[in-house]
């Protein structure tokens, strides 16, 4: 039989999901928690526990964790966070076209130096401003694109975006 491990950060990972598909809000969050405090720059920990916090309506506590992230990917390619960060600015200003040029940039800097956890975050950011910028199409491709590189991060953006504009509830 497989033992269970609450230090295994594959467990916690699929407890995580398992919370979120019995649609549990409330004990999502700590097994995402608790791989983050072994694993701070673990990005799909990151966005479930981004999806936790927003299905909570705290807001405020799942953009925290993603700019934590940042600041992890910093740590090893400060190109890639400068870039994240721009198009960050640029979305808060409601310039989208420019955020998304900016998220583009730190996709192909991530691909190129092979920084999956940095690509994935981009991708997102390019979906959220396609959104934000009314651009419900693209948005909905990116998502499309992110279920290949995290499904945690597809959803994140799925339920924040492109339920909502198609009229259905995901939290």
């Amino acid at each position: 039989t497989t033992e269970i491990n609450p230090l295994n950060e594959r467990w916690l990972m699929r407890l995580g999901l398992a919370y979120r598909a019995s649609k549990q809000p409330g004990k999502m969050a700590a097994p995402y928690e608790r791989v983050l405090s072994m694993f701070p720059c673990y990005a799909d920990a990151a966005f479930g526990l981004a999806y936790a916090y927003e299905s909570q309506g705290q807001h405020a506590r799942a953009s925290d964790t993603l700019n934590k992230q940042i600041e992890c990917i910093r740590s090893n390619d400060a190109a890639i966070a400068d870039d994240l960060r721009r198009g960050i600015a640029f979305e808060a200003s409601a310039d989208y076209e420019y955020a998304i040029k900016e998220f583009a940039e730190a996709i192909r800097v991530s691909l190129d130096r092979g920084n999956g956890p940095a690509s994935a975050l981009a991708h997102y950011y390019v979906g959220e401003a396609d959104a934000l910028g009314g651009k419900f199409d693209q948005a909905v491709e990116e998502d499309i694109r992110l279920f290949g590189i995290s499904i945690e991060a597809a959803e994140l953006l799925n339920c924040l975006y492109v339920a909502p504009h198609e009229g259905r509830p995901c939290f």
